[in-house]
């Protein structure tokens, strides 16, 4: 009995253990079996070529597979024959499944993939968290490149595989000199949720953004649900980018700049006749003061849109609703 107890207490600290483990960053660790038969493309792996490239084959074609966001050695590199067994001890043989990005394929043509087992684990997450590979920012393809530099920490820190072996140094994302994420303009005022480069970004990271003429200002993010003091700076919802600046009547109160393209008529006269026509298109803005909802006066509005921005906390504070780009220097207004 006391035996039976006692290995009962150890299958449920196995079980935790595991849990633990899976909860790390999920969304680049595994994904539930059912929802990769609903949503990825299934393929046989037929060879595998080094730490992070397969062959798979699927639909009776073969073509090449190249793991997005991880790169490992070389064969023939420090680690890169382990890197080499460590793929091929995952996906030799199997079944797995794939998941695309923004990109299907890289310049060469190779298919870039996420790449899952059929119980769900994701193998690039699995080398990278084993220090078989690291981490590389493969824009636009970012979806779980927050997720996967966690994982690479982790592996740093425990000094496994190339990290102990190889003297390993974690790439940098894509930056200016400063260390500042570069965007333009134009990438952000997208009407989609969340832009794919977002997945560059996390709490207090430095962007740089490049306006239509030219100009350039230096923002801090901030992603939605952080505690803040709401500023001078531009709010990324999915219907655009908008400037929130400060209202020269009132200082202490903030505006919204929300417009729109529409065209202007132009009048001709010919003949003895007036015509109108369309003209060129002009942007018409509504620079308006950001309101709150009647019934939910802690609630804080863009007005027109009517769109929840930030829920006030009391002294100054907000918990914001969406992604806000804080004013630091340079130009505000870079539409």
């Amino acid at each position: 009995m006391k035996g039976n107890a006692w290995r009962y207490a150890l299958g449920l600290l196995l079980v935790a253990s595991l849990a633990g483990l899976s909860a790390l960053p999920a969304q680049a660790q595994d994904r539930r079996p059912s929802d990769l038969v609903m949503t990825a493309q299934r393929a046989q792996v037929t060879r595998v070529i080094d730490g992070n490239t397969i062959e798979v084959s699927q639909g009776g074609s073969t073509f090449v597979v190249r793991y997005i966001g991880v790169r490992a050695p070389a064969p023939q590199a420090c680690f890169g024959a382990q890197a080499l067994q460590a793929n091929a001890d995952l996906v030799a043989g199997r079944i797995v499944f794939l998941e695309s990005d923004e990109q299907a394929t890289d310049v060469d043509g190779v298919a870039l993939r996420y790449v899952y087992l059929i119980n769900g684990r994701m193998v690039n997450a699995a080398l990278v968290g084993s220090g078989h590979a690291q981490v590389v920012a493969q824009l636009p393809n970012t979806r779980y490149y927050t997720a996967l530099r966690a994982l690479e920490s982790q592996a740093q820190q425990a000094r496994r595989g190339g990290w102990a072996r190889c003297g390993w140094q974690p790439e940098p994302p894509p930056a200016d000199a400063e260390g500042c994420v570069v965007f333009s303009y134009s990438e952000l005022d997208q009407r989609v949720d969340r832009p794919s480069k977002f997945g560059l970004l996390n709490a207090g990271s430095c962007v740089r953004i490049i306006g239509a003429q030219g100009q350039v200002g230096r923002f801090v993010y901030h992603p939605k649900g952080s505690r803040v003091l709401l500023g001078p700076g531009y709010l990324r919802w999915r219907d655009g980018f908008v400037l929130i600046d400060r209202d020269p009547s009132f200082p202490e109160r903030l505006r919204a700049h929300d417009g729109e393209f529409r065209r202007q008529p132009a009048t001709i006269t010919f003949g003895g006749f007036t015509f109108t026509i369309p003209g060129r298109p002009v942007r018409f803005d509504a620079v308006l003061p950001l309101d709150r909802d009647q019934n939910n006066p802690n609630q804080i509005r863009l007005p027109v849109s009517r769109t929840w921005v930030a829920t006030d906390l009391g002294d100054g504070q907000v918990e914001l609703t969406t992604d806000w780009f804080e004013h630091v220097s340079g130009a505000l207004d870079l539409r």
